[in-house]
């Protein structure tokens, strides 16, 4: 069986494969986390956010912690996509791998970071995705 598939398709599936980015960020403790897709190369560029994970640990024995990563549009002050809130208790750590696939505005970069620092927490943080470049649609 024989398979057609469009320019569009072909060249989206060019993109999938071989245009591919990672962020990762791993501060020390009480340091906030800051990372960011690489600047798109054109107006008609547009980042893919395929998997997020990150992890966040409390090494204060006795209270519990809010914090929320967050990813956002174009600056960490930027349009908040993506955004999830954690209670880590005492002496715990949470782990998270998700699969959020957003997708920026053409043109945009996209960053993460979290909200709150606390001097007895340490987060980490790996993004990757795709850029697909619009290139014959």
């Amino acid at each position: 069986m024989r398979f057609l598939m469009s320019k569009r398709s072909d060249s989206l599936l060019a993109d999938f494969f071989s245009n591919k980015w990672s962020a990762t960020n791993a501060p020390a403790a009480g340091a906030t986390i800051v990372a960011a897709t690489p600047t798109p190369v054109s107006n008609t560029h547009r980042h893919i956010l395929e998997t997020l994970s990150y992890s966040i640990t409390n090494m204060n024995a006795g209270s519990g912690h809010t914090v929320t990563i967050q990813v956002r549009e174009a600056s960490v002050s930027g349009t908040v996509l993506w955004s999830r809130t954690h209670l880590v208790n005492g002496s715990t750590t949470v782990n998270v791998d998700a699969a959020p696939n957003l997708a920026a505005q053409r043109g945009k970069t996209l960053h993460f970071m979290n909200n709150t620092v606390l001097a007895s927490v340490v987060a980490t943080l790996n993004a990757a995705g795709w850029t697909d470049t619009g290139s014959s649609y």
